[in-house]
């Protein structure tokens, strides 16, 4: 049986985030899907406003384009939760292209009344409440909250800021009395197994959303000419 492809895209340069992403995924994913990761080696090593996603759009069009004609690729997931060129990569291929913020949202919308976002920098909060209202889900959104670091000290994920992450997330369970958190950056992403069995209610995150959701989407062979 040959495996379908699905293309993974980072648009930030860190091969740590990448690697990860990549173990994700592929923990993920079914033994009949293949999963490709790439990054931008000399692009900016993290994504945290809309100049920076200014930046990374082109590149991700790029690979996408070069891709189309490529058949034994079946979907493509841009992996950063602004979803950046998210909709004018969907015009260059009838396959599937699913950002891990709208992905992470959908699931989290099926198993919750309610759910919470953790961020960040306090500057990615307006950036992600216009996703929130664009993809209809401002009515079962409490909040967006902000850790206040920066991508780059996050994907470190030493074990003070760990606690950090968990000690936030309970102040969020509590104030906001959500029924899920989505963690709303792919360094955070490996957090998510460990804050759930934690905090004891679902910590979403967007890489394994998007795999899911994409190869539901070609199993049913739903593609757009």
């Amino acid at each position: 049986m040959n495996k379908k492809i699905i293309k993974i895209i980072n648009p930030n340069s860190s091969k740590k985030i990448t690697k990860e992403i990549d173990t994700i995924a592929k923990n993920t994913a079914n033994f009949n899907t293949k999963i490709i990761t790439t990054r931008y080696v000399n692009g900016i090593s993290s994504i945290e406003n809309y100049y920076d996603e200014a930046i990374c759009i082109p590149n991700i069009l790029k690979e996408i384009k070069k891709e189309s004609k490529n058949k034994e690729i079946k979907g493509y997931i841009i992996a950063c939760f602004g979803d950046p060129g998210l909709l004018a990569a969907r015009e260059l291929t009838k396959y599937p292209v699913i950002g891990i913020a709208e992905a992470a949202m959908h699931i989290t919308s099926l198993i919750s009344t309610k759910f919470s976002i953790l961020t960040t920098l306090p500057y990615c909060i307006p950036m992600i409440q216009k996703l929130i209202n664009t993809y209809g889900f401002k009515n079962i959104c409490c909040n967006i909250h902000s850790i206040n670091l920066s991508v780059n000290k996050i994907k470190k994920h030493t074990k003070e800021l760990i606690k950090k992450i968990e000690k936030k997330c309970q102040i969020i369970i509590k104030n906001d009395n959500c029924n899920s958190i989505i963690l709303g950056c792919s360094a955070m992403s490996p957090l998510s197994n460990y804050l759930t069995k934690k905090l004891n209610i679902p910590i979403i995150e967007g890489i394994s959303s998007a795999v899911k959701l994409i190869e539901t989407l070609i199993s049913l062979k739903l593609f757009i000419n």
